[in-house]
């Protein structure tokens, strides 16, 4: 669930960042200056970190379907086969 919260939040970040970069007002080219690369390197970072956001929100899933799927496996085995608890 954890790996779920923080890969959203992540995503969640970064989707609002490129919202404010896509808004922000063009900035002239001026030669020699860096300026004009500095809202287009931002947007790549922004990118960069979405798709770690949605990586970890796809491994969040992942993990808690595996989790489900070992615990099914578990709840079908016989009353024998399981390890004694006493």
């Amino acid at each position: 669930m954890l790996l779920i919260l923080v890969g959203a939040a992540l995503f969640g970040r970064a989707y609002l960042g490129m919202e404010t970069v896509k808004n922000t007002i063009d900035v002239p080219f001026v030669r020699g200056t860096m300026e004009a690369y500095a809202l287009t390197n931002q947007y790549l970072r922004l990118q960069r970190l979405s798709y770690v956001g949605l990586a970890l929100v796809g491994a969040g899933i992942a993990v808690g379907l595996s989790a489900a799927v070992h615990a099914h496996k578990i709840a079908r085995r016989e009353p024998a086969d399981r390890p004694l608890t006493e």
